[in-house]
């Protein structure tokens, strides 16, 4: 699907722009400075929260349709040449970066352990719940395969309700607990369920009245942050679970599946996954030749032309990166 595609690539230019807009963002947060740039960026950190929502129901919708995914060996070799070996290296080069940062400020060795066993890795918090579900796909795809198509809808409803309650209140110090990746299980159910459903009817028309209720609950959500309530915000990982967010992501999905887009852009889609792993990469790069960034004399407008730059420069490194992961893969097999 080629909406699907241009999902992947949206979700993933999302993220970058998420870090990008905490650089400016979070020392005004710290330091509770309310000013207009404050409000925007407060905003983007926020209606940007669709795209690991998005990520997980995309996996979701794909692997959980494929029989063949049922089959543990199979799947799993599948798996680690495709999520864990790219992620690998990048986790060594964050550990090595870290031990060196450490020792240029005068810290002790413990400090940097300790970053290493929390495991966080910068935006890597991602991974130990995304492995984490494909550890489980076989099991789900077994499920879905001798349960009816009611109950499984049931069961991943009742999973993603379970998930927007539970994360109102929970908090985690570690992104390999299980709690992070059970709760994101309701993100993987949904997305297939929402895949299998009928394409919907004039969805050009509907995409107005999806556009409008996005927009009334953000402005909701966000004004009710704006007034110093900690609304789903115990944890990094319970910001993507706001009821505004989840409503968001499966609205955004639904559309992207929905919306007839002819333009194709499968081979950006083809490498949003290396794109996640390096761009931070990138942006310590930029931030490490140059910290007082302000173009045109807006920061607003920075945020956005630095997340561009680092979306492109990551696409170009993601295509090296996917050529070195692949040609030793290929010299393994061989």
């Amino acid at each position: 699907v080629v909406g699907y595609d241009w999902l992947r690539v949206l979700s993933t230019f999302m993220v970058v722009l998420i870090h990008v807009n905490a650089g400016f963002f979070m020392p005004r947060l710290e330091e509770g400075i309310v000013c207009t740039e404050y409000i925007v960026e407060t905003y983007i950190n926020f209606i940007t929260r669709f795209c690991v929502p998005c990520f997980v129901m995309l996996s979701g919708a794909f692997l959980l349709n494929q029989p063949k995914n049922s089959d543990f060996r199979w799947f799993y070799k599948k798996a680690f040449r495709k999520i864990v070996v790219p992620y690998v290296p990048v986790c060594i080069f964050w550990i090595i970066y870290w031990g060196i940062e450490d020792i240029a400020i005068g810290k002790d060795i413990t400090s940097w352990l300790l970053r290493c066993i929390e495991g966080t890795y910068g935006n890597l918090w991602f991974m130990p719940m995304i492995i984490a579900l494909y550890f489980i796909t076989p099991v789900l795809v077994r499920l879905k395969s001798v349960i009816c198509e009611k109950a499984f809808r049931n069961i991943g409803i009742v999973m993603m309700l379970w998930a927007v309650i539970s994360q109102g209140s929970s908090s985690y110090a570690l992104p390999y607990s299980i709690g992070v990746a059970f709760s994101y299980l309701g993100y993987f159910l949904m997305g297939n369920i929402l895949h299998n459903l009928p394409v919907m009817a004039k969805p050009h028309v509907k995409c107005w009245h999806c556009f409008l209720i996005i927009v009334f609950l953000t402005v909701l959500t966000v004004q009710y942050r704006l007034q110093g309530h900690t609304f789903y915000q115990s944890s990094p990982y319970s910001s993507f679970f706001s009821p505004t967010v989840a409503v968001m992501s499966c609205i955004i999905f639904c559309l992207f599946k929905n919306l007839k887009i002819h333009k194709e852009i499968g081979r950006m889609a083809g490498k949003t996954y290396y794109m996640y792993l390096i761009h931070t990469i990138v942006w310590y790069g930029v931030l490490f030749f140059r910290k007082d960034w302000l173009l045109f004399g807006n920061e607003v407008l920075t945020v956005f032309f630095l997340a561009v730059a680092v979306f492109i420069v990551s696409y170009l490194g993601a295509v090296v990166y996917e050529w070195v992961c692949t040609g030793w893969c290929n010299r393994q097999i061989a």
